[in-house]
């Protein structure tokens, strides 16, 4: 008489050592860092047009996710421990996720391939590459004028005390910052700041000679959707899918866009006051950004 052999159960994500954790999140995961309003949720419908992976909407929204200890963005050194990291791959691996973290429309809730679009993580950007050296991220870059007004017109105010000042270790790497965050005063110079600082340590930690790491650009998503997909099949290591369906999400407004004002950039600009333009603009050279952007078009 034969008798089936029974297979061994699989572990669920809270019984995995810490190493089993990283290897699973190096394995099964993408992670989109982007600054808030610079289209991140919209890149990652269009990247998910053919519904290969659940999409993990901002899962370290403190509000949202009670687990993750940090209210406001955390900053971390590439060598920094973390008591926090089994934690932290756990959420990567959508361990917590709730109707916040699955609201994206186009997604696959049942893939084990997770792409996790986070806005609060280019603070641990160092970190997360040293821990996770496999693990492919993609950092997306919007024009900083644009992306402030976004945030801006939303009302989204920005607690610089919390954000910058209050954190030691960044001040000390960045010291610059610190004098920046204290002129501060306008919602559009405090959402400025903070644009340049996140991407300024993005630029810093990530190497972008490392394979497993490629800056994409808002603005190319929007010139030609089916280029921007193409040029990343490589990196995510799938077999394209139809042009019909990529354009299809590209073209369509993102769940959680609202921004239905059609000015230009160099129209909005003309609102802003002769201290902000000179601010946005020290911001820039101070943080060493001054050759991402041209004429509102990225330089590459």
């Amino acid at each position: 008489m034969k008798f089936l052999r029974r297979s061994k159960p699989t572990k669920t994500l809270n019984s995995l050592t810490s190493a089993e954790l990283v290897d699973k999140v190096q394995e099964n995961c993408v992670l989109l860092i982007g600054s808030a309003r610079s289209g991140t949720t919209w890149v990652a419908e269009a990247l998910n047009a053919d519904r290969h992976f659940h999409v993990l909407f901002e899962p370290f929204k403190r509000n949202k996710v009670r687990h993750w200890p940090y209210k406001f963005i955390h900053y971390l050194r590439p060598e920094d421990s973390f008591e926090h990291q089994d934690l932290f791959s756990q959420i990567m691996l959508g361990r917590f996720a709730n109707n916040w973290i699955n609201q994206v429309k186009i997604n696959n809730l049942s893939s084990e391939k997770k792409f996790v679009k986070e806005i609060r993580l280019s603070f641990m950007s160092g970190w997360i590459r040293t821990n996770y050296p496999e693990l492919k991220i993609l950092i997306l870059l919007r024009d900083p004028y644009a992306t402030t007004f976004s945030a801006v017109k939303r009302g989204w105010s920005v607690n610089i005390d919390k954000i910058v000042l209050s954190q030691s270790k960044l001040i000390k790497d960045y010291p610059e910052a610190k004098d920046l965050a204290m002129r501060a005063k306008s919602l559009f110079e405090r959402n400025f700041l903070k644009w340049c600082i996140e991407n300024r340590i993005v630029l810093d930690n990530l190497d972008l000679k490392n394979p497993n790491t490629k800056v994409i650009y808002y603005e190319d998503l929007v010139s030609d959707p089916v280029r921007f997909y193409q040029d990343l099949e490589s990196f995510f290591g799938k077999e394209g899918i139809s042009e019909r369906k990529i354009s299809k999400a590209a073209n369509r407004r993102s769940s959680t866009d609202s921004d239905k004002q059609k000015s230009s950039i160099d129209s909005q600009m003309k609102g802003l006051s002769k201290s902000e333009l000179e601010y946005a603009k020290t911001c820039l050279k101070k943080l060493r950004l001054t050759n991402l952007y041209k004429g509102h078009q990225p330089i590459k």
